[in-house]
């Protein structure tokens, strides 16, 4: 029972996926006909949200569960997601470094004008993170809805500046395989009774997962929509 309810929430996952990749976004990072520059300018935005995610992969951190067969992996995640934080914030650095955009030494005044459904989604991803505190499982389902969309643009991203001189040096914007987030993990480890899912829950998970991506999808819409790009290049 346990294992059916867990393969309804992949399944409702690569349904979300699916219909995430038909985002306008995605077709202008893949339009030839769009220039190279005007691409990398989405690089400062994701930059918003990346912050946002590094604290939502903090406050889902719960050192007084580490005996928690889930929390004690999304913990361990945490402090990977930390490095990958690092590693992201080199690339922009050097993308800028190279004159593909101006980095913005503060970020607050384009984030509250360019990214207000971006700041939505994060909040309610901390509302759901706060709400089930005592819920991994659920966190769990949060942490993996935005990681995997965040991959999915990161994918995208490489193909771009792959063709950068500077392309070897670049860490995090790389390729990642969908298999690597926590909950596939979990379920090719034979590690599913540990993660105590219902139908109940299963069917709670998916309304999040929906709820997070289209808000997302909102973000990136409004992104692929902007005349000219937000940072000058």
């Amino acid at each position: 029972m346990v294992e059916n309810c867990l393969q309804e929430v992949l399944q409702h996952l690569q349904l979300e996926h699916a219909f995430f990749r038909e985002n306008p976004l995605f077709s202008l990072l893949k339009n030839k006909l769009v220039s190279r520059d005007e691409k990398l300018a989405i690089v400062p935005k994701l930059h918003f949200l990346m912050m946002g995610l590094q604290d939502i992969f903090l406050l889902s951190e719960d050192h007084r569960k580490q005996s928690d067969l889930i929390q004690s992996q999304i913990n361990r995640h945490c402090l990977a997601h930390f490095s990958s934080w690092q590693q992201y914030m080199h690339d922009a650095e050097l993308l800028a470094s190279n004159g593909h955009f101006c980095y913005p030494p503060c970020s607050t005044a384009l984030f509250q004008q360019d990214d207000l459904h971006l700041r939505r989604t994060q909040y309610l991803a901390v509302h759901h993170i706060v709400k089930n505190e005592h819920q991994p499982f659920f966190k769990l389902i949060v942490l993996m809805t935005l990681e995997t969309s965040l991959r999915k643009i990161i994918e995208e991203l490489h193909c771009i500046t792959k063709k950068l001189p500077i392309s070897r040096k670049l860490q995090f914007i790389q390729p990642q395989s969908v298999n690597t987030s926590l909950l596939f993990w979990l379920m090719q480890k034979n590690q599913e009774k540990g993660l105590h899912c219902s139908s109940a829950q299963a069917l709670i998970s998916t309304e999040i997962m929906s709820e997070i991506y289209s808000l997302l999808n909102q973000t990136l819409h409004q992104w692929s929509t902007t005349s000219s790009p937000s940072i000058p290049l």
